[in-house]
């Protein structure tokens, strides 16, 4: 008799065990995916005030012809680059972003794994870093001079589109 009373004491301990097992498992299951589905490791996207005081520091006027075609006018070259950017993001905001992304080496953070090959290259050819180590050396003055009245933030940190 303490034998069955002690085989059915284990068999009950063992059943607990196995549900207690079986609950933290659906609890580490469900923590992961809840943290999965909140997690965004990418920046806010800046709001739509900041970005239009951005854009009224540009005198530009884009006039679409009958076929939809801009013509664009400005005081200045960087209007009419505003202005042209401005066009191509109406017309195909969605290609703009997969560029972005890409140069970014985070294409597959929208694309899946698939994107994976591109956001390896970006990062074992080193593009940013060449960027932050060459820009101070080997971009003359003049051009470094030129480009900074035109565009007072580097064009290529510009935070438009999430990292």
């Amino acid at each position: 008799m303490k034998k069955i009373k002690k085989a059915l004491k284990t068999k009950k301990a063992l059943k607990t065990k196995k549900a207690l097992k079986i609950c933290a498992g659906l609890a580490v299951a469900l923590l992961t995916i809840a943290g999965i589905y909140l997690w965004n490791p990418l920046p806010p996207n800046p709001s739509s005030d900041a970005l239009s005081a951005q854009a009224e520091n540009y005198d530009v006027e884009i006039i679409r012809d009958n076929w939809g075609t801009p013509h664009i006018y400005g005081k200045t070259d960087a209007d009419v680059a505003f202005g042209l950017a401005y066009a191509h993001a109406e017309d195909d905001f969605e290609t703009m972003q997969v560029s972005v992304s890409a140069a970014r080496g985070k294409l597959a953070h929208y694309q899946g794994k698939g994107a994976a090959v591109t956001d390896y290259l970006v990062s074992f050819m080193g593009v940013w870093e060449t960027i932050d180590k060459r820009y101070a050396t080997d971009v003359v003055p003049d051009v470094k001079a030129r480009y900074v009245m035109q565009f007072p933030v580097p064009l290529f940190r510009l935070q438009l589109l999430p990292d």
